[in-house]
C-alpha cells in the first residue's frame, strides 16, 4: 500500500481506536479499563462490550453489503493480482470470514441463547430495552446503511486526488457486484419493512448518526484496505476517465445527503435525550468496542467478495 492508503485506510482507524482507549482510561481512571461499565446500559464491561456476540449477529446482514458494496468498488477501479496469488489469498479470505461468522454465531447461542439469537439476527431487535418487531433493526440503519454503501467509492476518488492518480474506467464485474449489492438492499428493506422512523423517531436519528460515526472512520476503511492489497496496481490509468469522476460525485451526494439529514435530525429532534445514558465516553468510544466484530466482518467478507469476483472476471476474460 502506499502511504497515502496506509494513513486513510489504516491510520485513522488505529488513531480512533487507540484514542477511543485512551479516552475511556482517563475517564475511568484506569490503565487497565477492561472491567469498566463502558457500555451505554451500565451493564456490560469493555470485555464484554467487545465481545457482544448478539449484537454482532444483528449487524451481520447489515455488515454484509457494506462488505459487498467495498468490494465492487474496489473491483470497479483496479483490477485484480495474477490468477496464481488470487487461488491461495481466497482460501485464506474464506477461512477468516467463516471463522468469524461461526465465533458470532457460537458465541452468541452460548450467552443469549438460541431464540434471542434469532431475533438479533432476524431484526427484530434495536436495543435491550426496545421492543421487539420484525425488521425493526434494519430500519434502525437505514440512513446510516445508504451512507455507508456509497462511501467507499468517496473513499477510492479522495484517495486518487491526494495521490494526484486517476481512477481508470470502471470495470464490468465490479460495477455488477455494486449494483447487485444496491438491489439486495432495497429488496431487503421491503421485506423488512419500511415506516417513518428512520427519518421522524428521535432514538432512530440519533443511533444512525453514531453507526454511521463509527463505520466511516474504522470499518469501511479498513475494508478498503484488505481489497486494494489484493489488487494489482502496477500500470496505473494515465488520465481521470469520465465516468469514474461521475460516479465519485454521485456517491458523494448520496453519502452526504443522508448524512446532514441525520446530523439536522439528532440536532432538530434533541436525540442526545433519548439516548441510554448521558456520559459522552459511552456513547462515543464505547461504540466504537461494541463494534469489535465488525472491523473483522466487513474486511473479511469483502476480501472474499472481491477475490471470487475477481476469479470470475478473469475467467470470463480467459
Amino acid at each position: 500500500m502506499t502511504r497515502v492508503e496506509r494513513m486513510l485506510f489504516v491510520g485513522v482507524p488505529a488513531a480512533c481506536l487507540i484514542l477511543s482507549f485512551v479516552v475511556i482510561s482517563v475517564h475511568f481512571r484506569t490503565a487497565w479499563p477492561w472491567s469498566a461499565m463502558v457500555h451505554e446500559t451500565g451493564t456490560r464491561n469493555l470485555v464484554q462490550t467487545i465481545f457482544y456476540f448478539e449484537h454482532a449477529l444483528g449487524e451481520l446482514p447489515l455488515e454484509l453489503l457494506i462488505a459487498g458494496a467495498a468490494a465492487g468498488s474496489v473491483l470497479m477501479f483496479f483490477a485484480p493480482q495474477p490468477a496464481g496469488g488470487l487461488r491461495h489469498q481466497t482460501a485464506g479470505w474464506l477461512a477468516i470470514a467463516l471463522a468469524t461468522d461461526l465465533i458470532m454465531l457460537v458465541g452468541s447461542a452460548l450467552t443469549a441463547g438460541p431464540s434471542l439469537s434469532r431475533e438479533y439476527l432476524l431484526q427484530y431487535v434495536t436495543r435491550p430495552d426496545g421492543p421487539v418487531e420484525f425488521g425493526s433493526h434494519w430500519r434502525y440503519h437505514l440512513l446510516s446503511q445508504i451512507s455507508l454503501m456509497a462511501l467507499p467509492i468517496v473513499l477510492l476518488g479522495a484517495r486518487a486526488m491526494l495521490q494526484r492518480r486517476p481512477l481508470a474506467k470502471p470495470r464490468t464485474q465490479g460495477a455488477r457486484m455494486l449494483g447487485a449489492s444496491w438491489l439486495l438492499f432495497a429488496a431487503l428493506s421491503i421485506v423488512f419493512g419500511l415506516n417513518a422512523s428512520p427519518f421522524t423517531d428521535p432514538q432512530y436519528l440519533g443511533h444512525q448518526a453514531r453507526e454511521l460515526f463509527t463505520h466511516s472512520l474504522v470499518t469501511v476503511p479498513l475494508s478498503l484496505a484488505v481489497c486494494l492489497t489484493l489488487s494489482e496496481r502496477s500500470k496505473p490509468g494515465c488520465r481521470w476517465a469520465r465516468f469514474a469522476w461521475r460516479a465519485v460525485i454521485g456517491a458523494a451526494v448520496v453519502y452526504v445527503v443522508p448524512s446532514l439529514y441525520l446530523l439536522l435530525g439528532v440536532v432538530n429532534k434533541s436525540s442526545y435525550s433519548h439516548a441510554q445514558t448521558s456520559d459522552p465516553v459511552s456513547i462515543v468510544c464505547g461504540h466504537f468496542f461494541e463494534h469489535f466484530f465488525s472491523y473483522l466482518v466487513v474486511p473479511s467478507h469483502a476480501a472474499v467478495f472481491y477475490l471470487f469476483s475477481a476469479r470470475n472476471a478473469q475467467r470470463v476474460e480467459a
